[in-house]
């Protein structure tokens, strides 16, 4: 009863501040700021120490983490009355957890039409936090989730890196918030922009990057600053290529109290199927471990495809109705085509459409005995994307088309090379064996020069290829590491978890989280959960805007994190 009152009485007091903090002047008094000199002794603060962590008193440190996400995608104006309170910080120590990943959207110290002048009620709230924190011995990374410019991980925040006056706003409000919080041992460091996505180049968020260390080193010479690797890069024709300047994106910086992240969540069907947000995600269910899907940790480059396979009827039989068409066998000879996956080809369709439905792929043994038989209905979309080149036409899934009007994939307008490709599926290739792609068409009005076909995409890796497994988990999560092993700098897990489905009909999220936890166990790495309070890949999953319900929460999941994280 007593922790019931006392949630109920902060709660209260937390209304009655925000209404306060709303009524009075928020503007920052502005006036010089103070310099290193006049920082407290760093004594009391956590550092970097070649590759580890270390505690004030010279201990390793060794971060176990969650995330709050206070509801920072909604881009609040306020803090979040409901998302959490002091007992979620009691509940947090009692998992075994010693950190919380802080979300921070830019909106709750200033405004877009009001720039440099900041919000008090934005720092009371973080005030408050830092008190619930100090009274569990948990300790917080502030992460600014949602920057001036617009929230980075859906490639919706282009203008803070096409807009300088952004960028000086960032840099501006993280110097105001070191200033503010220079000595302050609840706070482990500051965690910069979540997920970079840039507009050119990889350069612009290194150069950010350092912008931002040297302005909260002018007021804040001590506390440790994480910088995350880059997510993506738009103007690449692969922009989430995970290794696009040969060291895993990843860059230094040069200081010596810095902390490099990477986030995870490998398979990403497996950690995101069914996603709604996410378009290639609708309707996919997926299982960990599964000995029959395949990754390459090395990255697959694309080499070849069966281009013998027959073409749709074109120029003045242009208009079909659903015809089948049987592919070409063809067998692997070649030792470094490692996987295949279908693909549907849609060049130079012009103002016409192919639909694909019910394609199917099989394999022979060198003696001819079938060994494989796939096939992809499309009642879901399987997990296509769309590629053209020119970027030109789109690949549309159609939930009520098809040859049984259960969905069925079409491609329209495209100008020359253009491809749906499946970014999940892959067959382990055999040298020897043949495999054999075939599928139905429609087509509507295809120009002479148009190129429909189902075809098999043949892919190279240049690493060991991997199924669902733990294996491959390991050999991922290495890729990461070797940044830190090769410069002597410690590597956090900003973010990793799984959707709440991935945990419902034995599909296997428990163990995935399990396995995650003795890699980063056994590897000393610094780690974060997403999230706490949230309805997707929360542990607790009653909605974030309403106070958390106990009785939401995933209780093989709490049970996990307390007895690993307590042992």
């Amino acid at each position: 009863m007593e922790k019931h009152l006392t949630s109920s009485v902060f709660t209260m007091l937390y209304f009655v501040l925000i209404i306060f903090s709303s009524c009075k002047s928020e503007s920052v008094v502005t006036g010089p700021l103070p310099t290193n000199d006049d920082q407290p002794a760093e004594s009391t603060l956590f550092k970097v120490q070649g590759d580890k962590i270390v505690a004030p008193d010279g201990s390793d440190f060794h971060i176990k983490g969650v995330a709050f996400g206070n509801q920072v995608w909604i881009n609040p104006a306020l803090p979040p009355p409901n998302h959490h309170g002091q007992v979620d910080f009691e509940r947090v120590a009692a998992m075994g957890f010693n950190s919380i990943r802080f979300y921070l959207n830019y909106r709750l110290f200033e405004d877009d039409h009001d720039p440099y002048n900041y919000h008090e009620r934005g720092f009371e709230w973080i005030d408050q936090n830092i008190g619930w924190a100090r009274d569990n011995d948990i300790y917080l990374i502030l992460n600014m989730h949602v920057p001036q410019g617009g929230f980075q991980s859906l490639e919706g925040g282009g203008a803070l890196w096409d807009e300088r006056g952004n960028q000086q706003r960032l840099i501006a409000l993280w110097q105001e918030i070191a200033r503010r919080y220079a000595g302050e041992s609840r706070i482990l460091g500051f965690d910069l922009v979540n997920e970079p996505v840039v507009t050119q180049s990889i350069d612009q968020w290194i150069g950010l990057a350092e912008e931002i260390v040297e302005g909260i080193r002018e007021v804040n010479a001590d506390h440790m600053i994480f910088i995350e690797r880059l997510n993506a890069n738009l103007s690449l024709s692969n922009p989430w290529d995970p290794n696009q300047n040969g060291q895993m994106n990843y860059f230094l910086i040069d200081d010596p109290n810095i902390v490099y992240q990477f986030h995870f969540y490998l398979p990403f069907a497996f950690t995101h199927q069914n996603a709604h947000w996410i378009p290639s995600m609708a309707g996919v269910e997926s299982s960990w471990p599964d000995e029959d899907r395949m990754e390459a940790p090395g990255g697959l480059e694309w080499s070849w495809a069966t281009f013998e396979n027959p073409l749709a009827q074109r120029g003045t039989k242009g208009t079909t109705d659903w015809t089948f068409y049987e592919g070409v066998e063809v067998t692997v000879t070649d030792e470094n085509h490692v996987i295949g996956r279908p693909a549907l080809q849609g060049n130079a369709i012009g103002e016409g459409t192919v639909w694909f439905d019910d394609i199917t792929l099989v394999e022979r043994d060198a003696d001819g005995n079938e060994i494989g038989n796939w096939t992809w209905d499309f009642t879901t979309n399987d997990n296509f994307y769309y590629w053209s080149d020119p970027v030109q036409g789109q690949g549309i899934w159609s939930a009520d088309e098809g040859r049984d009007g259960s969905g069925c994939w079409k491609i329209a307008g495209s100008g020359s090379d253009a491809v749906l490709s499946d970014g999940v599926n892959s067959i382990a290739l055999t040298v020897g064996h043949s495999y054999q792609m075939s599928g139905w068409m429609r087509t509507k009005k295809l120009p002479t020069d148009a190129q429909p076909r189902v075809r098999l995409d043949f892919y190279e890796s240049d690493g060991e290829v991997h199924f669902w497994n733990r294996e491959y988990l390991e050999a991922e999560v290495e890729r990461y590491l070797e940044f830190g092993r090769v410069n002597n700098v410690p590597i956090y897990l900003g973010e990793f978890g799984c959707i709440a489905g991935a945990f419902e009909k034995g599909r296997g999220g428990l163990l995935w989280v399990e396995q995650m936890l003795d890699i980063c166990s056994e590897r000393g790495v610094h780690y974060n959960y997403h999230t706490w309070h949230e309805t997707a890949f929360g542990i607790f999953l009653n909605p974030p805007h309403l106070p958390l319900d106990p009785s939401s929460g995933n209780q093989q999941l709490i049970d996990l994190f307390t007895r690993m994280q307590n042992d």
